[in-house]
């Protein structure tokens, strides 16, 4: 086995990887939903309101959902380069203690 020069987490592959999730959803609030409802086939006129009401809520709660976790992983990754560099540095000073 080889000997490891550094400890460390690709903070910026995470973050990429977070703002990939963040901008999956980009497209939802572009969408009319309401339109949707409208054009759905044997929906009543007293359920029009409704159902647009349901799409548009639903949508945004999965936004919500994506972004909430979009954050987690920044945060997590922002946290595992801390800890990779603190036990870094511990293994670095005891390797450096006396002989």
């Amino acid at each position: 086995m080889g000997v490891v020069e550094t400890i460390r987490s690709n903070l910026e592959l995470t973050l990429a990887q977070a703002t990939t999730l963040d901008n999956s959803v980009a497209p939802y609030g572009e969408a009319d939903f309401s339109t949707c409802a409208g054009d759905a086939d044997g929906t009543p006129p007293s359920c029009h309101d409704t159902a647009a009401q349901a799409y548009c809520a639903a949508a945004e709660d999965y936004v919500r959902a994506v972004r909430s976790d979009a954050q987690a992983v920044r945060q997590l990754g922002e946290d595992f380069c801390d800890a990779d560099r603190e036990v870094a540095e511990k293994l670095g000073s005891g390797m450096d203690g006396p002989s």
